[in-house]
């Protein structure tokens, strides 16, 4: 280009500087079948073409020799294409005696090749191999769409153009955002592929769907483009499943497939994935007996850039629905190619290339017509062609393509006239497989003057075979409500639209506010951010509504803080800690700018999830003093002096799990638990209980922490091993009993019967789909209470009032009464509730909910509520007694202080007729025993029975099980005698006999053996020596102490074989620590007595050098060993414990008894023999020390 040639010597020694750091990288060599003799880099087709197009292709790099090397038949369509065309340019075409070339440079895959590779193409002009120095107008490439912008803003800096035959991205085919102006594009952009599939959403009458996509600009881009149109068509769009491209894990494809399975209603899938991550789905999918699935996958081009891979996968793949920029139904490209080559052509991105060739050569001819008109060859004037005039042309140029579709580009450098097919994988009926098998069929076409043509060709198909059916795809209770299920802000309001996730809030502004967190939505849906919330939890949604009833009797209550309103700030903690002390953090510091000011805080009202709980006492709540009732059951882990839960405690409900096991003769269970801080709580308590109760655990499972699919399929396939397991307790979330249901349910099992808690009941449709594996199942809840008076409340409260001022309550109710989406009337219109549905203008709220809809946790919340509004009442009273401000500066001084967590620990008051007290911070331990049984396919929850005042009351006759394997006794088929019907305290065994069995007890008892009879030998050999010059120097006396101190610590080793009682555990206390007091007592001396010696001069006497004198300090020394253990001993007596939870695993072995003495104990009456110790070596080391001078 003239541009590069008036840019000077400098502007090309900087280009060729660095094109020549940037070709080593890597060390990989180009090697081409036809190498350019003048440049490595190349292969150069038309040496001396008046025009040289510069060609950025692929090659695979050789994994053997790193060596560009490797043939890649699909990429060698797209050279060899090139050079045809521009051999046998069209007649439309008008170069007169104007030759073209092309230089061709491969990537291989490493950008830094790609950038060389522009650059080179940017600064070679005439060398030794070229007689001519040619015009070079542009490049054309990279193939992939990822390396476009490095070669772009290599060309760009010299105004070169670039001609890519790929489609860009969705958040690159602007050039007002990234990418740069000297691109063009011969496909169109693949947000237009998101439009197709939008369009298809649309015809098919989907209310919902699912979106699955890779990470990067093509999923994610695509996947967001998706979105946003299908909300502009008040289509409901789910939260996106992120795959990592290099995903390869099995059972991360399975969780995906088994959340997919969780929503029965939402068939439709719309894939924005790689190639890797479309076979992983696939593959998943056929494990999880994919025709039963019986989904509706709608993707984009990446499926069918390699159509034969769905071959691998008919069941999965089957009536899937692709979209690509392509018509295969016109073969007029490759009828044109076929003439001048006997090359196979199958490659459709042959047709890109073809139309970028096109597009320069009439830019080109456009220019000779112009400029050289009447002259053929090249011109003067063309051949100083600027780069500015090259890119001017090309963006004017408009031409015929191969194909007979007029072509020209638009103002971000895209063809603006195309064909985007839509192709379905079905049964061949053509003939296309051999009469056999499957293929992909075009079923429609897609343009942008005509929009979507269908062919109605499709074919879609059940678990019977194929129907004549539109796909169905709504969303049901269980599937993630979109961005828009929360309606906007209200002027004047406080909460805030669901778009900002994990800041949305209810305030009612009042002299006094009580901040509440409650779970109103699930976590981020599978491989999404953990910041994100889910869907809406509809029963949870109701709790809302019961703050309000209680906010409004206390305000209506003369005798409580008359004069003074109540406020409340109602926060999502969408189940997440993070979300829950962020949002509590925002209300406390008043940093929420969309909420109206309120007044002073009284205190905290939940959270309800125990992880939640646990993070905001410690990072919060705890550390400012203010006094937190939580309303669910949340952990005994939960260390702290003001905190409160107005539910029975974990405790109190394993308690009843365990007598309900024991009235139903089940003293042979499972159990299953979360990794969560809720799981293992009750899984210890459970423990406990059980044995206090016969109760013999089979089998214990623990459910990973982000567990997958493959756990959850070995936790069932190991209990269905256990052939006599048929009852399984529970300790585990909503999500996680659902998982367990689905895996049972994809089995194919309906032994179980499982027991579980209020978790299970948290969300009205939780097993919607899995009705036979949860029928049958116990569910012991903390009772709900009398709830006469809020339905009384509700009936009168107007439904428009409620929807105008809770952002969560629409979705909520949209969900409880589900409408005819066939009448479009919920398509985006979340002001209002469907009128088909429900009157607005006569119902009041009351009288559209039942009890069955409300929460377990409705209860508490009030009574949560009213713990904190009393408390703090009765504070003012003592406080503001002679003040005339109902609100005293003493009394709101308070609130961070003792005084009122005292007075609330110690409140009682009416509700519902029923006192009200907490009991070691607890609620009152009042259950309900619920049974879910199927009734004409539905799934209800029967009450059965009732825990009240330590009393169980069960009716059996309305009790149904799963299978009658559960309904009698259950027994451990082994050795169950020894695992229940002992309710006698156990004493501790008085007969010595061994702890230990087999061999190691012979070991040991064999070593202790021969030491204790070296020890009398060497004792024996001095007493009978006593004068021999040996035993004088190392003093008789000393050294039968220290060799008594050494019997004595082999005889402790065989009294730690023994079981411990009593008397053992007094013995082993004074004993351990004893005995080395002595061996070191004695060497002590030893050590004092030689520091004498060796410092003593020759000839001198020396005292205190006796047998007596010796004995007497090693006596002393002992002395201070006996205080300690005796100090001990009397302190605290010596006692013997079984070690709990002995049976598990049921093998009938007897409990453990232990000493009831705990390490550091033991570790603090050793202390004395540790300084005795240091004191022997340190004056042991002055000893040598001296003998060295």
């Amino acid at each position: 280009m003239i541009d590069q040639k008036k840019s000077g010597m400098f502007t090309k020694l900087y280009y060729l500087l660095l094109l020549t750091a940037l070709n080593p990288v890597k060390n990989i060599a180009i090697v081409e079948a036809q190498p350019d003799p003048c440049n490595t880099l190349v292969e150069t087709y038309g040496i001396d073409a008046d025009v040289v197009l510069g060609f950025i292709g692929s090659k695979r790099l050789s994994s053997s020799n790193d060596l560009c090397d490797l043939s890649d038949v699909r990429s060698d369509q797209l050279y060899e294409a090139a050079r045809i065309m521009v051999d046998h340019l069209p007649s439309s075409v008008r170069l007169p005696n104007i030759t073209i070339g092309i230089e061709f440079y491969y990537d291989c895959g490493p950008s830094s090749l790609v950038t060389s590779a522009s650059l080179q193409y940017a600064v070679s002009s005439q060398d030794q191999c070229r007689m001519s120095d040619p015009l070079k107008p542009g490049v054309i490439g990279p193939v992939m769409d990822s390396l476009v912008p490095l070669a772009s803003s290599v060309l760009s800096a010299v105004s070169i153009p670039l001609v890519s035959p790929t489609a860009a991205t969705v958040t690159s085919h602007k050039r007002t955002e990234s990418a740069p102006e000297n691109v063009f594009r011969t496909l169109p952009s693949t947000s237009h592929q998101a439009e197709v599939l939008v369009d298809l959403v649309e015809y098919f009458g989907w209310s919902y769907f699912t979106l699955i996509a890779t990470r990067g600009k093509y999923g994610i881009g695509g996947a967001n483009e998706t979105r946003r149109l299908a909300e502009e068509k008040g289509i409901c769009a789910s939260q996106t499943i992120l795959l990592n491209d290099s995903e390869n894990s099995r059972g991360t494809y399975d969780d995906v497939v088994t959340d997919l399975l969780g929503n029965p209603e939402a068939k439709g899938v719309v894939l924005w994935c790689s190639t890797n991550n479309i076979i992983g789905l696939l593959e998943a999918i056929e494990r999880n007996n994919g025709e039963a699935l019986n989904l509706i996958l709608l993707t984009s081009e990446s499926a069918l850039s390699n159509v034969t891979l769905l071959d691998s996968y008919p069941k999965a793949a089957r009536g899937l629905i692709g979209v690509r920029p392509f018509d295969s139904t016109n073969t007029a490209a490759f009828d044109y190619l076929r003439q001048y080559s006997t090359a196979t052509f199958d490659n459709l991105y042959v047709i890109p290339v073809l139309d970028a060739v096109l597009a320069y050569s009439h830019a080109l001819a456009d220019i000779h017509q112009e400029r050289c008109s009447g002259t053929a060859g090249m011109c003067t004037a063309m051949t100083e062609l600027s780069s500015q005039e090259m890119f001017n042309a090309l963006e004017k140029t408009t031409f015929t393509g191969i194909g007979g579709e007029e072509f020209a580009f638009d103002s971000n450098g895209e063809p603006i006239r195309f064909t985007l097919e839509i192709l379905q994988y079905q049964n061949d009926t053509s003939g296309t497989a051999g009469g056999q098998g499957y293929s992909t069929q075009q079923i429609g076409v897609w343009k942008p003057t005509s929009g979507l043509v269908l062919l109605g060709t499709f074919e879609h198909y059940s678990q019977n075979g194929l129907v004549d059916v539109t796909p169905s795809s709504i969303c049901g209770n269980l599937c993630s409500i979109c961005d828009q299920s929360i309606p906007p802000r209200q002027e004047g309001g406080g909460n805030m639209p669901y778009k900002n996730r994990g800041d949305r809030y209810i305030r009612v502004p009042g002299d006094l506010d009580i901040p509440s967190i409650l779970s109103l939505s699930d976590p981020g849906y599978f491989g999404h951010d953990g910041l994100l919330c889910g869907k809406i939890r509809e029963k949870e949604v109701l709790n809302t509504l019961a703050l309000s009833y209680a906010m409004d009797k206390v305000n209506a209550d003369p005798d409580v803080f008359p004069g003074i309103k109540l406020g409340v700030t109602i926060m999502d903690s969408c189940s997440q800690a993070v979300i829950a002390t962020r949002q509590l953090a925002g209300v406390l510091g008043q940093t929420v700018a969309s909420l109206e000011s309120t007044g002073p805080t009284v205190g905290i009202l939940g959270p309800g999830t125990d992880e939640v709980a646990k993070q905001v006492v410690d990072e919060i709540t705890a550390p400012s003093g203010l006094t937190t009732v939580s309303y669910g059951n949340a952990p005994s882990a939960i260390q702290s002096s003001n905190f409160f839960q107005t539910s029975p405690s974990l405790d109190a409900q394993v308690r009843v799990i365990a007598r309900l096991l024991a009235d139903l003769d089940w003293y042979y269970t499972g159990i299953v638990y979360s990794s969560s801080t809720y799981g293992k709580t009750g899984y210890d308590a459970f423990i406990t209980v059980a044995n206090e109760y016969g109760i013999c655990i089979g089998l214990a499972k623990e459910i990973p922490a982000n567990a997958m699919q493959p756990d959850y399929d070995v936790i069932i396939t190991d209990l269905f091993k256990s052939q006599d397991l048929n009852i399984i307790v529970t300790f585990v979330s909503e999500y996680e009993a659902r998982r367990l249901l689905i895996t049972e349910h994809l089995f194919g099992f309906d032994r179980f019967s499982w027991v579980g808690t209020e978790t299970w009941t948290a969300d009205a449709e939780l097993f919607e789909g899995f009705e036979n594996s949860a029928h049958g199942s116990l569910i012991v809840a903390p009772a709900i209470g009398d709830l006469t008076e809020l339905q009384a409340y509700l009936s009168a409260m107007p439904v428009q009032d409620v929807l105008a001022s809770n952002p969560w309550i629409t979705p909520a109710l949209r969900n409880i009464f589900p409408c005819d989406n066939t009448t479009g009337q919920q398509h985006g219109d979340y002001d209002q509730l469907n009128m088909d549905c429900v009157d607005l203008g006569l119902s009041g709220l009351g009288t559209l909910i039942t009890l069955g809809e409300y929460s377990s946790d409705i209860g508490h919340i009030i009574n949560a509520f009213y713990a904190l509004a009393y408390g703090a009442d009765r504070l003012r009273q003592l406080k503001c007694v002679n003040e005339s401000q109902p609100l005293c500066m003493e009394f709101l001084e308070t609130f961070l202080s003792q005084e009122l967590f005292e007075i609330v620990a110690n409140v009682n008051f009416d509700t519902n007729g029923q006192e009200f007290s907490f009991s070691n911070k607890t609620g009152p331990s009042e259950f309900t025993v619920q049974n879910f049984q199927q009734v004409d396919s539905n799934l209800q929850l029967m009450e059965i029975g009732s825990w009240m005042k330590a009393n169980l009351t069960l009716d059996l006759d309305l009790i149904v099980l799963a299978s009658t394997a559960a309904a009698g006794p259950q027994r451990d088929p082994l050795r169950c005698d020894l695992c229940f019907g002992n309710d006698e305290e156990e004493e501790p065994p008085e007969i010595l006999d061994w702890e230990l069995e087999g061999i190691w007890v012979t070991i040991i008892l064999a070593i202790s053996a021969v030491c204790l009879f070296l020890i009398f030998c060497t004792v024996c050999a001095f007493v009978y020596n006593y004068d021999h010059p040996v035993v004088t120097s190392a003093s008789l006396t000393l050294s039968l102490w220290l060799l008594l101190g050494c019997a004595m610590m082999y005889c402790m080793n065989l009294v730690y074989l023994l079981h411990a009682n009593t008397t053992i555990c007094a013995i082993r206390r004074v004993g351990t620590a004893l005995s080395y007091a002595v061996t070191y007592a004695a060497m002590s001396v030893k050590s004092i007595r030689v520091n004498r010696l060796v410092r003593g001069k020759p000839g001198d006497s020396m005292s205190f050098t006796s047998y007596w004198s010796e004995t007497i300090l090693f006596c002393v020394f002992v002395s201070a060993q006996f205080f300690i253990a005796g100090a001990w001993l009397l302190l605290q007596r010596p006692n013997a414990n079984t070690i709990p939870g002995a049976l598990i695993e049921c093998e009938g072995q007897e409990n453990l008894w232990t000493c009831d003495y705990t390490h550091l104990e033991f570790i603090i009456s050793l202390s004395y023999v540790y300084a005795l110790v240091l004191f022997t070596f340190v004056t042991s080391i002055g000893a040598v020390k001296f003998l060295t001078i």
